[in-house]
């Protein structure tokens, strides 16, 4: 009766947290020993913990959870591997990736064990995952080639395992959004600046947001912290990496997201290039590319002053132009 009542009140757990909404992260899992978990053949079969490089796609796995825009300590999720199918939870025996559609054995309570201050759970957290029985998720090392299973009623070292979040930058959406609100404002983010006329890099922001780019959370008041860069909407409050252009470049180029070129004639749409005018000691304007025509042509829309497809070529010739290629895949 008792272990009838304690299912239930995971399932009640469980259901409540799943909702229609979802948020998707592709991520790499790594066991305590720094083995990555691998589907094999992309799902179908049981999962191990085997590989020694998360590189591959039986080692990426699909994490969904509540739409609420940010993993958090205790979200109820589901798992899916390459093949699309979902990690259920056969019995307690192992942990197989081979169900096409996902209920309860193929709902997991992801616990933060430790890492990154707060609930939220970002990019190499420590984290657990709790099948509906109540007992977790375990690397187990004596079973042939490591066997997932989920049969401890307890969170240790063996139970625990390191996430490690992958995106694919999506350059069309980024432009696509730049054109959108090239001459305008999204009410969700607001202008930045005296009369928002400071808003070049919260545009920025806006458009790689669109394009996949996923806040990597903090609180207001760590809000400088450079390797952080979120806007919440609700609060209209970001980080400073989210509106200020040196602050931007920094987070960019710490998170591997982004990396300096040399040339104009390498830049993609979804780029982004910044300027620092002449007289002014720093970079202090952040524009994206949009376009660019069979001939070599760059065009840029930015906020402050608002342009739309504006030719790199017309910028004014004495400022200072840098080049910054986005990363179409980053772990973050």
């Amino acid at each position: 009766m008792r272990s009838l009542i304690a299912i239930l009140l995971v399932f009640f757990l469980f259901s409540s947290r799943v909702g229609q909404a979802y948020t998707t992260y592709d991520v790499r899992i790594q066991s305590y020993n720094g083995q990555y978990l691998s589907a094999s053949g992309g799902g179908g079969g049981p999962v191990y913990a085997n590989r020694s490089s998360g590189s591959g796609g039986w080692e990426t796995f699909r994490i969904v959870a509540p739409n609420d825009w940010v993993l958090q300590n205790g979200d109820a999720v589901y798992i899916q591997a390459k093949s699309g199918q979902y990690l259920c939870d056969d019995n307690g025996e192992i942990v197989n990736a081979n169900r096409t559609n996902a209920f309860l054995w193929e709902t997991w309570k992801i616990v933060k064990v430790f890492g990154s201050p707060g609930p939220v759970i970002n990019s190499g957290d420590q984290v657990g995952f709790q099948a509906y029985t109540g007992h977790h998720m375990v690397a187990d090392y004596d079973s042939p080639q490591s066997q997932i299973k989920a049969n401890r009623a307890w969170l240790g070292g063996w139970e625990s395992f390191r996430l490690t979040f992958v995106k694919v930058y999506d350059r069309a959406a980024a432009a696509n959004y730049a054109r959108r609100w090239a001459g305008g404002t999204n009410p969700t983010f607001g202008r930045f600046g005296f009369l928002g006329k400071a808003d070049c890099t919260n545009f920025v922001s806006q458009c790689l947001r669109a394009g996949g780019w996923v806040d990597r959370w903090g609180t207001y008041g760590n809000r400088a912290d450079s390797q952080l860069w979120f806007f919440d909407s609700s609060k209209k409050q970001g980080s400073y990496s989210w509106g200020e252009v040196l602050n931007f470049l920094q987070f960019a180029s710490y998170s591997g997201r982004a990396y300096q070129i040399s040339n104009s004639s390498d830049l993609d749409v979804g780029d982004v290039v910044t300027f620092k005018w002449n007289g002014d000691k720093f970079t202090s304007h952040a524009a994206i590319v949009t376009r660019r025509d069979a001939d070599g042509t760059i065009y840029l829309c930015q906020h402050s002053e608002d342009r739309y497809e504006k030719r790199l070529r017309d910028y004014p010739q004495n400022a200072s132009a840098y080049y910054w290629h986005l990363t179409e895949n980053y772990a973050y």
